[in-house]
């Protein structure tokens, strides 16, 4: 096996991977909670949560942990998704354990205090205006929304400004006391790293969580998905994305979507890439891809075009998915699909960091975990049909479509009539 994992007696989870001939050290503590695990008076907490824990803790201030992370030369950030929060760290090996501890310290020791809470929230309340305002980012909470109207994973990661307004000391340590515990942590470090010794410094640094089994995760509710949702915003270009239900996360066809995907929208060579932009010039980006989840999936298809010409880039993109799913993918697509997923796959994967982000993302997720050559080797295994069976089910659904643009959604229903 070419990753050593163990899971402690109160629960946490740590697995490494040595990498030789390398003087760093990626390391992440992977948190199994994101905005789908919100309520809706906690929208956007998940990640209100990862800003906090950059701004102090019980024996260091913000400036303290920004200046012992300098002080170690480290590069060190956070990140929040659906699923999972991911806090992170890279660092050369000899000062590996300084930066375990403060990482540590900030899951840990976190106070939460009003004082630092007030100007964090504008900090946050901003971030949500910038994304609003940048429509590429924005129509995919749209199109989350259109897709999930009854289930939190519809609801944006950051929240909404009411929502972010009433957080507070005490609802923080709330969620950090239900979330934040140990059977919901995994340790994951990738470079120059003795398993042993990562082991050893999870117990003795992280021994203060609270006691926690792992995160148990409903169903999706997936009732009444909205066909067409579009916000007007002043801009130059319209923003879209059209996409429909797909397969969750750990369906074992999931490589045989991965290059539909790739087929479909994925490179340069790809279907809507030559129809929508070489043929009719009709936009300057446009890619497709999926995103899977516990429980759900989503395909989605991304393109910017002139307002005018929304109903043209929807009816060409529609039509391609009517003749992947009537007449199939060929052979050479198929071949291409392969080697660009192999390629792809094997050049995020060679830097500590991306070893580091991949073992913690399908650890939290409890995905199994298949080295470099497995994964290729599960690629290159699909067959045609069994892409042309991932069509045919993917594209004879009706698709949901999302936009942002100069217009109003009644004119963008007549475009399309």
């Amino acid at each position: 096996m070419f990753y050593e994992k163990t899971v402690l007696d109160n629960g946490i989870t740590v697995i490494t991977e040595h990498m030789e001939g390398v003087r760093s050290v990626a390391l992440g503590f992977w948190v199994r909670v994101g905005s789908r695990d919100e309520v809706p008076v906690e929208g956007g907490m998940s990640h209100f949560m990862e800003h906090m824990l950059f701004k102090g803790t019980t024996t260091r201030s913000a400036l303290d942990i920004s200046t012992a992370f300098d002080a170690l030369g480290a590069e060190f950030n956070a990140f929040t998704s659906r699923e999972f929060t991911c806090f992170y760290a890279r660092l050369i090996d000899e000062r590996l354990k300084l930066g375990f501890e403060i990482l540590a310290d900030m899951l840990v020791n976190s106070t939460f205090a009003h004082k630092d809470i007030v100007p964090e929230r504008q900090v946050v309340l901003e971030e949500i205006a910038r994304s609003q305002d940048t429509p590429e980012d924005y129509v995919y909470d749209l199109f989350s929304e259109a897709m999930y109207p009854h289930d939190a994973l519809g609801r944006p990661v950051l929240g909404t400004p009411d929502t972010v307004s009433s957080f507070d000391t005490d609802e923080m340590h709330r969620y950090h006391d239900a979330h934040y515990t140990t059977g919901n942590i995994t340790v994951v470090a990738c470079g120059s790293v003795d398993h042993a010794a990562i082991v050893d410094l999870a117990a003795r640094y992280l021994s203060g969580l609270p006691v926690g089994p792992w995160l148990e995760r409903g169903p999706v509710d997936t009732r009444e998905r909205v066909m067409l949702s579009c916000v007007k915003k002043d801009s130059e270009q319209a923003n879209i994305v059209l996409g429909a239900p797909t397969i969750v996360n750990d369906d074992p066809r999931r490589f045989a979507y991965s290059l539909l995907d790739i087929i479909i929208g994925g490179g340069m060579s790809s279907r809507l890439f030559q129809e929508i932009r070489e043929k009719r010039g009709l936009v300057y980006s446009v890619y497709a891809s999926s995103q899977l989840y516990e429980g759900a999936g989503i395909f989605e298809m991304y393109a910017g075009t002139r307002p005018e010409n929304i109903a043209e880039v929807v009816k060409v993109a529609t039509e391609q998915f009517a003749l992947a799913a009537q007449d199939g993918l060929t052979a050479d697509e198929l071949a291409r699909a392969k080697e660009l997923a192999a390629g792809s796959f094997v050049l995020g994967t060679e830097s500590t960091r991306t070893r580091m982000s991949r073992l913690g993302r399908l650890a939290v997720l409890d995905l199994p975990i298949d080295s470099i050559d497995e994964i290729i080797e599960k690629y290159r295994a699909v067959t045609l049909e069994e892409v042309n069976e991932a069509a045919r089910e993917l594209f004879t659904q009706e698709m949901t479509l999302a936009v942002v643009s100069p217009y109003k959604q009644e004119k963008i229903e007549r475009m399309l009539k």
